[in-house]
């Protein structure tokens, strides 16, 4: 046997081979499975089209606070709205989903408690309503006074809801201290000075 041909036999195969690099079929079949662990507050980005879901079983009229500097929002209990009335704005909580399948609760703003509402929060209702049945997205104009709304024309499948509950998912949204349900809570302290 030649020298060269020993050589050959005695080399380990190559780590960086494509053919055994290569992954086939369903990737999302190597045994693990995604959890939903958390559920974002937010509006619609103006990039995504989105869907909302339907039903009364799925809506919640609450109030939230909304810390802009950290971008994040509390639910406020009824027993503890009076301490905090100048902080916080009445919504209505919308369960809502992206075509890529990300789920999340957008705080609808609704009328406040003297009835007052503008532009933008009609045209935000009025988007929130029309993606209920087709998906939608939603674009800020300033000029306008409020949101342009567009619906997808292309054939986009209707969404898949998680199996949870409306009150599991709100409990995703505002767990880890996000329900001010006392005023010894400490975003209600750190808002008094205290």
């Amino acid at each position: 046997m030649s020298r060269n041909a020993t050589a050959k036999e005695n080399t380990a195969p190559d780590p960086f081979d494509l053919d055994s690099l290569r992954v086939t079929g369903d990737i999302n079949t190597i045994g693990a499975e995604r959890l939903l662990v958390r559920v974002p507050v937010r509006k619609p980005f103006k990039q995504e089209f989105f869907r909302v879901h339907a039903g009364q079983d799925y809506r919640l009229t609450c109030a939230i606070l909304e810390l802009k500097a950290e971008r994040e929002f509390y639910l406020v209990t009824p027993a503890v709205l009076s301490a905090m009335t100048e902080d916080v704005r009445h919504v209505e909580l919308r369960i809502c989903i992206t075509r890529q399948g990300t789920l999340f609760i957008w705080p609808v703003p609704m009328p406040g408690p003297d009835g007052r509402t503008n532009s933008w929060h009609e045209s935000a209702r009025e988007a929130a309503d029309l993606a209920e049945k087709d998906w939608i997205r939603m674009v800020a104009n300033m000029p306008a006074g409020g949101y342009e709304v567009y619906r997808a024309t292309g054939k986009i499948s209707e969404p898949e809801w998680p199996d949870r509950t409306f009150q599991e998912l709100i409990q995703l949204a505002f767990k880890d201290g996000k329900l001010i349900d006392s005023v010894d809570h400490p975003i209600v302290q750190q808002l008094h000075g205290a």
